[in-house]
Formats: C-alpha cells, sequence, structure tokens
C-alpha cells in the first residue's frame, strides 16, 4: 500500500478550503459594510446634536425672534433671532446650515452632510405672541446611507 494523497482527497481538501475561505470573505464583506453605515450614522448624529445645541445656546441669549425676517412652514426655512450683540441667522445653503452672525457666515455641517429639511413653525403663546419655534430637521449622510429627522422646540 502506497503512502500519499489520492486525487479525489486533494480535490476535496480544496472544495472545503475554498467553501471556508468564501465564507471568511463574505463576513469581512459585510462587516466592512456594516462599518460603513455605522460611521455613517454616527456622523449624522453627531451633526445634529452639534445643531441643535448650537441653536439652543443662540435661544438662550436671544431677546426674541425676528418673525419679519424668520421663515416659516418652509422646508429651507430660515431662522432669525435677536440677540443683545445683533441678529443670528441659520438658514439652509446648498444643504448646509449656515450660521450668520455679524454678517460674517459659517457653515454649521461638514461638506458629507447633507441638511434635506429646516422646517420652522411658530410657538404661540395666549395673545398669540411668537415665544418659541418648533423645528424639524431632515439630515443625511451625502450618499443616503444614513438619514435622520429630528423635532424640537426651542422657547425664549
Amino acid at each position: 500500500m502506497e503512502k500519499g494523497v489520492s486525487l479525489i482527497e486533494t480535490i476535496l481538501y480544496l472544495a472545503l478550503f475554498a467553501i471556508i475561505f468564501t465564507s471568511v470573505v463574505s463576513f469581512m464583506l459585510a462587516v466592512s459594510e456594516n462599518n460603513r453605515i455605522a460611521k455613517a450614522r454616527n456622523r449624522v448624529e453627531s451633526s445634529m446634536i452639534f445643531v441643535t445645541e448650537h441653536i439652543s445656546e443662540s435661544f438662550d441669549l436671544a431677546t426674541s425672534i425676528d418673525v419679519d425676517e424668520t421663515v416659516f412652514e418652509d422646508s429651507s426655512g430660515v431662522l432669525t433671532l435677536v440677540t443683545p450683540s445683533g441678529l443670528v441667522e441659520y438658514s439652509v445653503d446648498s444643504g448646509r446650515l449656515m450660521y450668520n452672525s455679524g454678517g460674517s457666515s459659517t457653515p454649521l455641517t461638514i461638506p458629507d452632510i447633507v441638511v434635506t429639511n429646516c422646517y420652522l413653525e411658530q410657538v404661540l403663546d395666549k395673545t398669540s405672541e411668537v415665544v418659541g419655534i418648533r423645528i424639524t430637521f431632515g439630515i443625511e449622510y451625502d450618499d443616503g446611507e444614513a438619514t435622520e429627522e429630528i423635532i424640537t422646540s426651542y422657547l425664549l
């Protein structure tokens, strides 16, 4: 009896190796895709947190909402607040949320984050005076992998 590996055994070993190799590669690709999606969601959520905190800080400083300059009930709403140091404005320009204070405009969102909705609604008191706003923000990662919509209110 000869020692060694027959052709059939070799083919079986190669087939088993191919199956295991394919499974490992498929697993690695799935993990990579899930990591990419998680990163996109993380960037969207981080942007939402930053934007809402920034607006909240502006509301803390604001004395009133400039209802004549604020654009309500539009998906590209513009928020104008009156502060002791002058007007501050939040607007959407080419999918980026912009902050304008003292004539200087600064983007609040990073380039790969797209603001798809900035809908403002008035919050009125019993005398129909505007005392706050309700904002609906829609933000997505630029390839559409992760989207989030948040509805929040700010009161003076």
